[in-house]
C-alpha cells in the first residue's frame, strides 16, 4: 500500500510540473516577446511551439494515468471502509 501511495504522489507532482510547463510554453507562444525577455532570449516562439508539442503526449498519458490511479485509490479506500 506504501509503494501504491508513494507511486501515486509522484504522479500527481509530475503531473503538476508538466501542467504548469504546458502553460508556460503555451504562454510562451502567444507572447513571445514577454517570454523572451524573461528567459534572456532562451524560449523563442519556435522554441516554445517545439516544447509545447513535445508536452501534449507526456501531458495526455500522465493524465490518464492521474485519473486512473486516483478512482483505483478510491475503490480500494472505499472497500475498506465498507
Amino acid at each position: 500500500m506504501q509503494k501504491f501511495l508513494l507511486t501515486k504522489k509522484a504522479v500527481h507532482w509530475t503531473f503538476t510540473i508538466v501542467t504548469v510547463l504546458q502553460v508556460l510554453s503555451g504562454f510562451g507562444i502567444l507572447n513571445y516577446q514577454i517570454m523572451g525577455t524573461i528567459t534572456f532570449g532562451l524560449l523563442t516562439k519556435t522554441n516554445a511551439f517545439i516544447f509545447h508539442s513535445s508536452l501534449a503526449a507526456i501531458f495526455v498519458m500522465l493524465l490518464i494515468l492521474h485519473l486512473y490511479l486516483t478512482v483505483v485509490h478510491t475503490k480500494i479506500f472505499r472497500k475498506k471502509s465498507d
